[in-house]
């Protein structure tokens, strides 16, 4: 039986890498994009409560 080359070590580590990289920009991504969305969310009630102060 053969072992497994360095060439194959390399494609492996390569390959993890890929995956590993893609997960993380995925789950920062994710964050950020829900960050934005929180204070976009925050804004708009904002408004509905001045826009509620303002008809009392």
């Amino acid at each position: 039986m053969e072992g497994i080359g360095i060439g194959d070590w390399i494609t492996i580590f390569f390959g993890g890498f890929t995956i590993l990289s893609g997960i993380i920009f995925a789950l920062i991504r994710n964050h950020v994009m829900l960050q934005e969305c929180v204070k976009k969310i925050e804004t708009l009630f904002q408004l509905v409560n001045s826009l509620r102060d303002k008809n009392k």
